[in-house]
């Protein structure tokens, strides 16, 4: 099942990031490795790393960061954080050419249900329907509802959740959507795919 990894690495540089890559030979699509299927290095607004990754699974991302990623940031020196890892419950590609901002919704105590029912009310989640963003991922952990978009434009983000999100956060009286964005500083396209 397909896994999508959020890391917040507080205190790791843009040249801490690039140093990394070098060291473990991710320059750019052809270099991704086996099981990745999306990279995404996202900055906030104080200069913050923030990884969001979609794997294959949970054993490809496992086996990447013992093998390659864990020893590499064992050798840099860099500080090592522990990821929030959860299920894929919703992968869509977007009608958007572009995908320049991240956009992270973390929803606490939410559920697939709450998210099935919010995406049951929205035109862009209809069956056949092409989402307007670039890259959706909806995930599921014991926490609740993670959701990370590729957006062309964080104003293209504002005008959809104005039009679809919040009215079916209201229709369905979910609360706590907080979304972040963030603007990408790199992103790396594996040649894995999510499997159903």
């Amino acid at each position: 099942m397909a896994v999508l990894m959020i890391l917040e690495w507080q205190g790791v540089s843009v040249d801490d990031y690039e140093r990394l890559n070098d060291r473990i030979g991710v320059h750019g699509d052809e270099d991704a490795p086996d099981g990745l299927i999306e990279h995404v290095a996202a900055l906030t607004d104080e200069n913050e790393l923030v990884i969001a990754d979609l794997w294959e699974s949970e054993q490809a991302l496992g086996a990447f960061f013992e093998t390659r990623l864990g020893p590499a940031i064992r050798e840099l020196g860099l500080p090592e954080a522990a990821p929030r890892v959860a299920s894929v419950h919703q992968h869509r590609p977007g009608r958007a050419s572009e995908g320049n901002v991240l956009i992270l919704i973390d929803a606490p105590d939410a559920t697939t249900d709450v998210y099935d029912a919010m995406a049951a009310t929205m035109p862009s989640h209809a069956p056949g329907a092409e989402h307007p963003g670039h890259l959706h991922v909806a995930a599921a952990d014991e926490h609740g509802l993670l959701v990370a978009d590729l957006w062309a434009s964080e104003d293209d983000f504002h005008r959809f959740a104005r039009e679809e999100v919040v009215p079916a956060a209201e229709r369905t009286q979910a609360a706590g959507i907080q979304p972040r964005a963030l603007r990408v500083h790199n992103r790396i396209r594996g040649r894995a795919s999510v499997t159903p």
